[in-house]
């Protein structure tokens, strides 16, 4: 990767995390790249090309702008084109090398999201985001992308964001004053992740320039920026899976088709999803009293939570975390939540002693009768969740600062 290349890598990789972030794919054979980074986490497939291109200040200034355009922006729209097309022949992410990805998924559960990098103007050229023949294309400079992944930095917020600055431009804006990126930023932040107060007709002016200073300097946002400091406890659950995936450190379930499916549903909660599943996970770790927990996310995803001392055999462990995740699925029945069960064990935290992770997938479309006197007699014989206690701690997204 050169320069440009890797600094769009190690954003997207900070953000949507390593199992799903690729720098240079191969695209039609192994000779030539699909894009410069291919950011996949089903169903959403973020295309990026990047072009580093210096802005000439001599000669005729509509020129040189014109004759930036075409290689800063117009070749990476091109690029994208190519690279979706060569998508649609494909079923998985190819790794220069030889190795494979992550699935693709089915081709019409995929959505699609084309973002170029022009890089070189310096913010003296305006960049245009528009329908450039065969799908929007999201065109964004350095600055604007560093934000946006600073402040959207999981699969879902990003790609809300995208879909909902697509559908502000193509809908028509007129009467709105766009200040810059940051400042629609903010208007989405202060629409609760909407843009549908800029849609209508109700103010001349909808977004004022510089409203991004204002919202970065207030209260509620430093609030927020503290209290996503406890979120991140769940960004790196992710990633040690990840970690012992790519070092060969999983003793059993190890495959990528498995550490993708699991781990997948965790990543797609967003921020301030995580935020909450990430302070519910540290308080179950530190109370030595509770042995395992159901916790609910925003998204509706049942969490189970099992810990137990170093001493006991794994293998038990990660038997009774598919008996209790059995169970819980059970529970979703009861209360009518969807069917998706993610188990979560480990040991108790004990100071100068690691830790190793086990992870479980019950995932149930279906539940009859059998299965629910199946449940009732686990309970029973058991003695797990026979009074289920779970922890659902939502919260605003900007707290009282």
């Amino acid at each position: 990767m050169n320069r440009s290349e890797q600094f769009v890598h190690d954003l997207a990789r900070a953000a949507f995390l390593s199992l799903w972030t690729y720098p240079n794919p191969v695209g039609k054979d192994s000779s030539k790249e699909l894009c410069d980074v291919l950011v996949v986490c089903r169903p959403d497939i973020v295309i990026f090309s990047v072009k580093e291109i210096e802005l000439k200040a001599d000669g005729d200034r509509e020129i040189q702008v014109e004759r930036w355009r075409r290689r800063a922006v117009d070749e990476s729209v091109k690029q994208i084109r190519g690279a979706e097309r060569r998508l649609q022949k494909t079923s998985e992410v190819l790794i220069p090398g030889g190795a494979s990805g992550v699935e693709l998924g089915p081709q019409a559960q995929r959505v699609t999201h084309r973002v170029a990098v022009a890089i070189g103007s310096s913010g003296a050229t305006p960049l245009e985001s528009k329908d450039y023949g065969y799908g929007f294309v999201h065109v964004l400079d350095e600055e604007q992308l560093w934000l946006l992944l600073k402040h959207l930095d999981t699969i879902t917020d990003f790609v809300e964001y995208l879909g909902g600055r697509e559908q502000l431009v193509t809908n028509g804006t007129e009467g709105v004053l766009i200040g810059s990126e940051a400042d629609l930023l903010a208007a989405y932040f202060f629409g609760k992740h909407s843009f549908d107060a800029l849609k209508g007709r109700e103010y001349d002016i909808r977004v004022i320039v510089g409203s991004w200073d204002d919202f970065a300097a207030s209260a509620e946002y430093k609030a927020k920026r503290r209290a996503d400091a406890a979120s991140y406890v769940w960004d790196r659950l992710i990633s040690q899976v990840h970690e012992d995936y790519a070092l060969g450190r999983m003793d059993f379930g190890g495959d990528l088709a498995s550490i993708d499916a699991i781990t997948r549903i965790m990543a797609r909660e967003p921020r301030l999803g995580r935020r909450v599943l990430g302070r519910m996970l540290h308080d179950f770790l530190q109370n030595e009293k509770v042995r395992s927990r159901i916790m609910l996310g925003d998204s509706g995803i049942a969490y189970v939570l099992l810990k137990q001392k170093h001493a006991l055999p794994r293998e038990d462990r990660a038997k009774e975390l598919q008996l209790r995740c059995f169970i819980a699925r059970d529970w979703l029945e009861e209360v009518g939540r969807p069917n998706i069960v993610v188990g979560i064990a480990t040991e108790h935290p004990e100071v100068g002693s690691g830790f190793s992770l086990d992870l479980c997938l019950f995932d149930a479309p279906t539940w009859g009768a059998d299965q629910r006197e199946a449940a009732r007699k686990m309970r029973e014989d058991l003695d797990f969740f026979k009074n289920v206690q779970t922890r659902n701690a939502g919260e605003d997204e900007f707290p009282e600062g």
